[in-house]
């Protein structure tokens, strides 16, 4: 089992553990559910008003995009907890033992962003670089979502895969790696898919470490009036 929480880190290496290691090799990719436990999510998705998003482009090559979306601005009340909670000592290690890294993964860059049905869109693309060996998405959008798949695609073996988008608190965790591309794809009906997604990174964060111990406990933002 592998949660984030209140308290910081649950990580048990049970039968599920077993199961998940054995997907993440097969097929590049696994499911965590209730990654964020319940008690937390009711905390943190109060505060993730559309009001803290902004338009945003990532760039391809030339004057191509390789998506858009909206994201998380950094001065939104949790922006800052939810990546002290993803660069947890303990999250790093497990995500290492998942993919049998042999490098320390020393920052997990993350954000939280939603994609618009007919408006946002997600291209192929392998994020390989910059020391980012493992991708993670957490769904943060409490009602169904249609579309918003993830699909990954390997170049050494034609073979492609199209998960699911996870259910509402739990998250996928796939490989990253130059033969290896995933794309996202649209998003349908009226609901907009709203994820914290990121990388595992090799490399530390050029604003320093963002790494709390994982017997510290995580206090959400206090709504206002309370």
């Amino acid at each position: 089992m592998l949660q984030l929480n209140r308290q910081g880190l649950l990580f048990v290496k049970d039968a599920a553990w077993a199961d998940q290691k054995a997907a993440f090799e097969s097929q590049h990719y696994a499911v965590f559910r209730q990654f964020m436990a319940p008690s937390l999510l009711e905390a943190v998705v109060p505060h993730l008003a559309n009001r803290f998003f902004a338009p945003k482009e990532h760039p391809g090559h030339g004057d191509a995009l390789i998506g858009t979306e909206l994201c998380l601005r950094e001065d939104s009340p949790v922006a800052p907890m939810l990546s002290l909670l993803a660069n947890q000592e303990g999250l790093l290690r497990a995500a290492e033992e998942l993919a049998d890294s042999t490098d320390a993964f020393r920052f997990f860059d993350g954000r939280c962003y939603q994609m618009l049905p007919g408006v946002h869109f997600d291209s192929w693309h392998s994020d390989w670089g910059d020391g980012r060996r493992v991708g993670l998405s957490l769904n943060m959008q409490p009602r169904p979502i249609s579309g918003g798949e993830l699909q990954l695609r390997d170049h050494k073996t034609g073979v492609m895969n199209t998960f699911p988008a996870p259910a509402f608190g739990d998250a996928c965790i796939f490989r990253l790696a130059p033969h290896l591309a995933h794309r996202t794809l649209a998003v349908k009906g009226d609901v907009p898919k709203r994820s914290y997604a990121g990388w595992f990174s090799t490399q530390p964060s050029a604003s320093g470490p963002l790494v709390i111990r994982q017997r510290e406990t995580v206090e959400p933002p206090r709504a206002r009036g309370r």
